[in-house]
């Protein structure tokens, strides 16, 4: 395998690393918030493939009451 092969599947690994970290940080957060989620809320969260709206997510998770809320009006 290339050396360039090499680094852009590692990029790609530590990227998707980052993504399930940021999923489950916001995941965490909701629960500790004592916020309901159905099983759907927790696939949407986790196949979320956006660092910014993870981000976002997670800050706004300690101020929702329903894990909906999170998505904007008509998004859950």
């Amino acid at each position: 395998m290339s050396l360039m092969a090499q680094e852009k599947y590692e990029y790609q690994r530590l990227y998707m690393r980052t993504l399930r970290e940021k999923a489950s940080s916001v995941l965490r957060t909701l629960e500790t918030q004592g916020v309901p989620m159905s099983d759907e809320i927790r696939e949407r969260i986790l196949g979320c493939r956006d660092t910014i709206i993870l981000d976002r997510w997670l800050v706004e998770a300690f101020h929702v009451r329903s894990a909906e809320e999170l998505f904007g009006p008509g998004q859950a």
